[in-house]
C-alpha cells in the first residue's frame, strides 16, 4: 500500500509481484477501487507479472480535487505513476470507465502501452447511457448507501447474481455507511467526467496495439451494440461477449475473465 504525488495530489497505489519484469496496469471502473482487482492479482504474480493498481483522482483513497476532470488528466495522472516507479511499457486492463481511459492512454501514450484489454467499456454514449448517469449522478447526491446501492445495483449485476450473491451486496452496503460524503462527490464528479469526455471512436482509431474487447450478453449499462463499435473501428482487436453477465463482469465471472486476460497476454 502506498500513495505518490503529483501535481500536488496524492494517489493510492498498490504493487505486487515487484520483482518481476514484465507489468500489468489496472484501471477501475467509476464504483470500483483497487479492491476491486482482488480476486486476479495472486494468478498474475505467480505468471510473472507484477501487478499495479490504482485509485484515479476522484476515487476511494486518492484525492478528490473539484472537477469535472478528462480522461487525459487520468491518463497522466497514470503515466506520471509508471514513472515514477521507472516502468517504461506495461499491458493495460480496465473495466467500464478505467477501459475508456485506457483507450486514452493507448492513443496518447502508444510507447507504454504493450497489449490491451477493455472490459465493459463504451467509446460513445447513446441515450440510454446518458439518462442513466443522470440518474447516477442523483444516487450520489443523497449520499446515503442505500439510496445508492438500490439505485445503480440493477445497473450493474445480473438478476441470476444478485439471486445467490444478495448477502454480498448487503455487505457492500454496510461497509459503504462508513465512507465520507467525499466519497459520492468523487463519484459526481467521475460521471460528470464520463458524461464530458466519452467520444473514443478517433482514439480508438489510433490504437495500433493488439486488444481483447470483452462485453456482456446481459450489460444493460454500456450494452453489446457499444462495445461492437469499438471492435469496428480498432484495427488488431478481437472480440468476447459473455453469456449471462451483467456490467460488472469481474464479479460475477472472474475465472472466466482471468483465463481470457491469460490467453491474450500470455
Amino acid at each position: 500500500m502506498s500513495n505518490f504525488s503529483y501535481k500536488g495530489l496524492n494517489f493510492y497505489y498498490r504493487i505486487d509481484g515487484e520483482n518481476h519484469e514484465k507489468t500489468i496496469v489496472f484501471l477501475n471502473g467509476v464504483m470500483a477501487s483497487v479492491n476491486s482487482w482482488a480476486y486476479f492479482v495472486k494468478p498474475l504474480t505467480k505468471y510473472g507479472f507484477k501487478v499495479i493498481r490504482l485509485d484515479f483522482r476522484g476515487q476511494k483513497r486518492s484525492d478528490k480535487p473539484v472537477g469535472p476532470y478528462t480522461f487525459t488528466m487520468h491518463a497522466e495522472d497514470t503515466i506520471a505513476l509508471l514513472d515514477y516507479l521507472n516502468i517504461k511499457q506495461a499491458h493495460f486492463i480496465g473495466t467500464s470507465y478505467g477501459g475508456e481511459v485506457g483507450i486514452k492512454i493507448a492513443a496518447l501514450y502508444p510507447s507504454y502501452v504493450n497489449k490491451l484489454i477493455l472490459i465493459n467499456s463504451a467509446p460513445v454514449i447513446d441515450e440510454s447511457l446518458r439518462k442513466t448517469m443522470h440518474s447516477f449522478i442523483a444516487f450520489a447526491s443523497s449520499k446515503d448507501a442505500t439510496i445508492f446501492m438500490q439505485g445503480t445495483v440493477p445497473f450493474l449485476y445480473s438478476d441470476a447474481f444478485l439471486e445467490t450473491q444478495g448477502e454480498q451486496i448487503e455487505q457492500m452496503i454496510e461497509a459503504m455507511k462508513n465512507l465520507s460524503d467525499t466519497y459520492y462527490e468523487g463519484q459526481m464528479t467521475l460521471y460528470e467526467t464520463f458524461l464530458i469526455e466519452c467520444d473514443l471512436l478517433e482514439d480508438c482509431k489510433k490504437i495500433e496495439q493488439e486488444t481483447l474487447i470483452i462485453g456482456s450478453s446481459l450489460d444493460l449499462l454500456k450494452p453489446m451494440h457499444l462495445t461492437i463499435k469499438m471492435h469496428e473501428v480498432m484495427k488488431h482487436s478481437h472480440l468476447v461477449e459473455i453469456p449471462d453477465a451483467a456490467h460488472v463482469s469481474i464479479l460475477e465471472k472472474p475465472a472466466l475473465i482471468l483465463n481470457l486476460i491469460k490467453g491474450h497476454l500470455l
